[in-house]
């Protein structure tokens, strides 16, 4: 054996690792999944794709020999989605709760005005049939009072502003004509009483009209006496009205 012999000291190379398709795979769909999570509702179906990168990163861990840093980062982000899903729904829900008893108060409160509003109308016409019953009964048709009858045509009570218009005894547009306005500085609900007479200063009956949440400054146009029969229709279109009495709700 020389003495300048040589040993032979080469090694067999170290085995390279690769990367799985199902990793690729896994962080594909785990990005989706994150993606969509944020949207509520919508972010049920990202629970899909995280399902399935959460399976086909597992499967890579398992492996050997292979680069498990995307299996890695595949199933953590599976594990964030479902937490984001499930906390965006949760808070989704709460707000849509808090929303919905909001909504219900607020619908409560309105009818229990609206209601009341109500009641205070019924007592109200209720109260000026029975003054113009009583009223009826004690008149004087004389021709003597007939001019004391007569009213002007703008008359201002209560904050209201009233301008008697004209009266059309036509059947397709019966009615008197009258402009309410409100004067006050808040939106404010009127109810009209107003009196017809005949020709001959016959008192022929009272029509009540209710002119609800009118604006402050604001004028509407209502029409009395729509509804009356033909034979009243006849007498009161040669007479005249009087505003009898305007109340405020």
């Amino acid at each position: 054996m020389q003495s300048g012999q040589q040993e032979n000291t080469n090694t067999a190379p170290a085995p390279t690792k690769t990367t799985p398709g199902l990793a690729i795979a896994g962080l594909i769909l785990g990005i989706v999944g994150m993606l969509f999570s944020f949207i509520p509702i919508v972010n049920f179906f990202a629970l899909f794709p995280a399902l399935l990168a959460f399976v086909f990163g597992l499967i890579v861990l398992f492996q050997k020999n292979v680069n498990k840093g995307m299996a890695i980062a595949s199933v953590i982000m599976s594990i964030i989605t479902v937490i984001i899903v499930v906390a965006t729904n949760y808070l989704a829900y709460f707000a849509l709760n808090q929303f919905n008893d909001s909504l219900e108060k607020t619908n409560n409160s309105r009818i229990d005005r609206i209601n009341k509003a109500l009641d205070s109308i019924d007592k109200t016409v209720d109260e000026l049939e029975s003054n113009s019953t009583d009223k009826s009964q004690d008149m004087d048709t004389s021709d003597n009072n007939k001019s004391n009858q007569k009213s002007d045509k703008i008359v201002e009570k209560n904050g209201a502003k009233i301008e008697i218009g004209e009266f059309r005894a036509d059947a397709d547009a019966r009615g008197l004509s009258v402009t309410v306005t409100n004067q006050t500085s808040k939106t404010k609900s009127f109810i009209i009483g107003i009196d017809s007479y005949d020709k001959d200063g016959v008192d022929r009956g009272k029509d009540v009209v209710n002119v609800l949440y009118l604006p402050a400054g604001q004028s509407k146009k209502v029409k009395f006496f729509q509804h009356v029969s033909d034979e009243v229709n006849d007498k009161i279109k040669d007479g005249y009205f009087k505003v009898d009495d305007v109340r405020t709700l």
